[in-house]
C-alpha cells in the first residue's frame, strides 16, 4: 500500500515539475536587476541605468531614459510593467511589491506610462523614455517604483515551455514641496569584524563597528561622513569612511528610503591596540543636517595580560612572604639576644649584690689578676713610745 502511495506521489512531482520550476524561474528573475538569461532559448538583455534619481513638481511630466539590448542571438519580444518597491531589510535591497493591490506609503506605479511592447533583434539596442506624469495632488517627498521588462521570444512551438525573465530600474522620485529631512541614529556600536555582532571587549584588531540609521522623513537621503577613533591619550588611531564617498562613481552613498533603517559596517584594520578606545560618528546628510554618536571600547589581550599578571601576583606574594619570613626571623633572634643580655645582666648583678655582703676581712678579687687580697693588717705599736707615756 505505502510504495503504491509513493509511486503516485512520484509521478504527480514529475507532472509538475515543469510548472513549479517555470514559477521559481519567473518569480527570481521578476525581483533582480542585472543581465536575465533564459538558458533554454537562448535568451539574454540587460537594462541600464539600474537606478534613476529623478525630480518634479505637482502637475510635472518627467522622462525616465532606459537603454536595452539584447545580447543574444535571438530576436526578443520586450515588453514593460510597473510596480511600487520599498525597503525590504536593513540592507537596502529593494522589496517589489508585485501585488497590484496593495496599499503602499511612497507610490509611483500609477504615475508610470508604460511602452507599447516591440522587438529587439540580435546585438541591438534600443533607448527609450518613459513619461512619469504627477498629478496636481501627488504628496510632496518621495515616491518609488520599478520599471521591469521582460523578454520572450517572437514565436514558441509545440509544447516547448518558454521561460521569461525580466529585468528593470529603479526609479527614486522626488516630488517639490513640503519635503521633510529627518533622520535620527538608530544604533552605534563596535562589533566583531567577522560577523559584526555587537561587542565592546577585543583582545586585538581589527574591529568591525555598525551604524543604523533610520529616515524620519518621507525623503530618502545618502547620510555620509567618518567614524573617528583615538585612543586613551586622545590621540587619533584611524579614521573610516561610512556610506561611501560623495562624488565617487565607484564608492557613491547609497539612499535609504522614508520609514526604514539601512545597515552601514566599517572596519578598523588596525591589529595592535591597547586599552580604552573612543569611536566618534559625524554624518551628514540633506540640507546640512548632522548626525554624530560617540561609543567606547577596550582592546586587551588577555591571553597575554592575564598570565603576565598572575605571574606578577605569585612575584609579589612571594617577596611579601619572603619579607615577613626574615622580618619574623631577625625579631626572633631579637628576642634571644635580649633575653641572653638580661640573664647575664641578672648574674652580674647578683655577684655585685653577693660581693657587697661580704665582711671586710673577706677575700676580695681584684680586677687584674682575680686573685684573693688578704687585707693588711695594721701596724704594731712602737713599744718603746708606750712605755714612755706610761711613766
Amino acid at each position: 500500500m505505502i510504495l503504491m502511495y509513493n509511486k503516485q506521489m512520484m509521478r504527480r512531482l514529475a507532472t509538475n515539475l515543469p510548472v513549479l520550476l517555470f514559477a521559481i524561474v519567473v518569480f527570481t528573475a521578476s525581483v533582480l536587476p542585472g543581465v536575465a538569461h533564459a538558458d533554454n532559448a537562448g535568451q539574454a538583455f540587460s537594462i541600464s541605468p539600474p537606478l534613476l534619481n529623478l525630480q518634479a513638481n505637482p502637475g510635472q511630466t518627467v522622462t525616465a531614459r532606459i537603454t536595452l539590448t539584447n545580447i543574444s542571438s535571438s530576436p526578443m519580444v520586450m515588453s514593460a510593467q510597473a510596480n511600487d518597491f520599498a525597503a525590504k531589510d536593513e540592507t537596502g535591497s529593494p522589496n517589489i511589491i508585485l501585488n497590484t493591490n496593495k496599499t503602499v506609503a511612497y507610490p509611483l506605479r500609477t504615475w508610470i506610462q508604460l511602452p507599447a511592447s516591440f522587438t529587439l533583434t540580435p546585438k541591438q539596442t534600443r533607448t527609450i523614455d518613459i513619461p512619469i506624469a504627477v498629478p496636481k495632488s501627488g504628496e510632496p517627498g518621495g515616491h518609488y517604483g520599478v520599471i521591469r521588462f521582460t523578454g520572450a521570444p517572437e514565436s514558441a512551438s509545440g509544447s516547448n515551455v518558454s521561460l521569461s525573465a525580466s529585468i528593470g530600474t529603479l526609479v527614486l522620485l522626488q516630488v517639490s514641496g513640503n519635503v521633510q529631512e529627518r533622520a535620527s541614529i538608530a544604533d552605534f556600536y563596535s562589533a566583531s569584524p567577522k560577523d559584526f555582532k555587537k561587542n565592546a571587549f577585543f583582545q586585538t584588531g581589527p574591529v568591525g563597528f555598525v551604524t543604523r540609521i533610520s529616515d524620519d522623513g518621507n525623503i530618502h537621503i545618502q547620510p555620509t561622513g567618518t567614524i573617528t577613533v583615538k585612543n586613551m591619550l586622545g590621540r587619533k588611531t584611524a579614521a573610516m569612511r561610512v556610506n561611501g564617498i560623495p562624488g565617487n562613481a565607484q564608492d557613491s552613498p547609497k539612499n535609504i528610503l522614508p520609514s526604514s533603517i539601512r545597515r552601514f559596517e566599517a572596519k578598523l584594520d588596525n591589529k595592535w591596540l591597547f586599552g580604552r578606545y573612543t569611536a566618534q560618528l559625524d554624518l551628514t546628510y540633506g540640507q546640512n543636517h548632522r548626525l554624530t554618536a560617540t561609543k567606547s571600547f577596550w582592546v586587551i589581550p588577555y591571553k597575554i595580560v592575564v598570565p603576565a599578571v598572575i605571574g606578577i601576583i605569585v612575584i609579589v606574594l612571594g617577596l611579601w612572604f619572603g619579607i615577613k619570613k626574615y622580618n619574623a626571623h631577625i625579631i626572633k633572634r631579637a628576642g634571644l639576644s635580649r633575653a641572653k643580655m638580661e640573664t647575664t645582666s641578672g648574674k652580674t648583678n647578683k655577684a655585685k649584690a653577693v660581693a657587697s655582703d661580704r665582711p671586710a676581712s673577706d677575700a676580695v678579687p681584684t680586677p687584674a689578676s682575680g686573685v684573693p687580697v688578704q687585707p693588711t693588717p695594721p701596724a704594731p705599736a712602737d713599744r718603746k713610745h708606750d712605755s714612755t707615756e706610761t711613766k
